[in-house]
């Protein structure tokens, strides 16, 4: 997972000095984004057992252009996700700084990149009522596109740097969080 953001923080910082394309459409110097999401807190992260634990969130972004020729984006997004199998019940709260590289062009779908970096709860609720949670730092990484300047759909990935165990559940090596959204521009 490391690897992974190190390779695209390379890949975003790269593509940061692209020069803008010809007759691109601009998007708007600052705007929001509020959403949901679907996703999956993948068992062999947390649990003695193989049970993964589906969640849907709610998140919303603010996002401020950087540089006025290129699509670069800088902000800041608040995050939180609820799921439930028949033994857990999982919950993470997030709040992080973010940036986005949008590559801005002259059709109805603006592709992006993003980065994420920032301070989250995790909590896992056992059936019995035992309850283990832990904060810490969090990291994601994120791709989508905005469709006709309204419509935000993507895939991200977000890591937890948090450590509890106990018979039951574990998350001593951090916790993860896979997820599809959509979202709307305004």
């Amino acid at each position: 997972m490391k690897k992974l953001l190190a390779l695209t923080t390379a890949a975003l910082a790269v593509v940061s000095f692209v020069a803008p394309s010809a007759q691109a459409t601009r998007l708007d110097n600052q705007f929001f984004t509020a959403g949901v999401s679907l996703g999956s807190y993948p068992a062999k992260d947390y649990y003695y057992e193989d049970k993964s634990v589906v969640n849907v969130g709610v998140f919303g972004e603010y996002h401020y252009r950087l540089l006025s020729d290129y699509g670069w984006y800088a902000g800041a997004e608040l995050n939180a996700a609820w799921g439930k199998n028949s033994d857990y019940k999982v919950s993470s709260y997030v709040a992080e700084l973010k940036t986005k590289y949008f590559f801005e062009n002259s059709s109805r779908v603006t592709p992006y990149v993003g980065l994420g970096l920032g301070y989250g709860k995790f909590r896992a609720k056992l059936g019995d009522g035992e309850t283990l949670s832990d904060a810490g730092l969090t990291y994601s990484i994120q791709g989508g596109i905005l469709i006709n300047n309204f419509v935000d759909v993507g895939l991200q990935i977000r890591g937890f740097d948090v450590s509890k165990s106990n018979d039951t559940v574990s998350f001593e090596n951090g916790a993860s969080n896979v997820s599809i959204y959509v979202g709307f521009k305004f």
